[in-house]
């Protein structure tokens, strides 16, 4: 649940940074003590998504515990958290957190695999095998997750405009 809450957290910095909102948010967002936290929370959050990202196909573990040995046996991704994760390290690229190529790739990679999971007019199953893409089974098609994952894909091709893979 705190990653969940971080990732929100991370992604309304992102919005007000995108954005043209009040100047108040805006200070109270980059105040030292708040801009202290934002750091770690930025570091912590981005260094969960590397550690929860399949090198082939860029999907997201779901359920994994933050900065713990995850065992092999855990391979269900989730494509709500490869949307997050998407968003992280495009974030972390265009901020100097990450270099550029290894965030491109790894967004490259999703969306590529993406294409080769089963869908139901056009939405896509919460919950993935990491490896193969083969829906877990029970695992409804959501669209709230797809949501999550186009709005993660939709920032990256924010932040790679150079990109047409993204």
């Amino acid at each position: 649940m705190k990653i969940i809450f971080i990732t929100l957290f991370l992604l309304f910095g992102s919005f007000l940074q995108a954005t043209n909102c009040s100047e108040t948010i805006r200070q109270i967002a980059s105040e030292p003590k708040n801009l202290k936290i934002r750091q770690i929370i930025e570091t912590r959050s981005l260094k969960f998504f590397l550690e929860n990202t399949h090198p082939i196909t860029g999907m997201v573990r779901d359920r994994a515990n933050a900065f713990e040995n995850i065992p092999k046996s855990n391979t269900m991704s989730s494509i709500a958290a490869t949307g997050f994760g998407m968003t992280i390290m495009a974030h972390a690229a265009n901020n100097g957190k990450m270099p550029k190529a290894e965030a491109e790739k790894n967004i490259e990679n999703a969306l590529e695999f993406a294409f080769t999971l089963e869908q139901h007019k056009g939405w896509l199953p919460h919950f993935v095998e990491w490896e193969s893409g083969k829906r877990i089974e029970g695992s409804e098609i959501s669209t709230i997750d797809t949501g999550i994952f186009i709005s993660g894909a939709l920032y990256a091709a924010e932040m790679f405009p150079q990109n047409k893979k993204i």
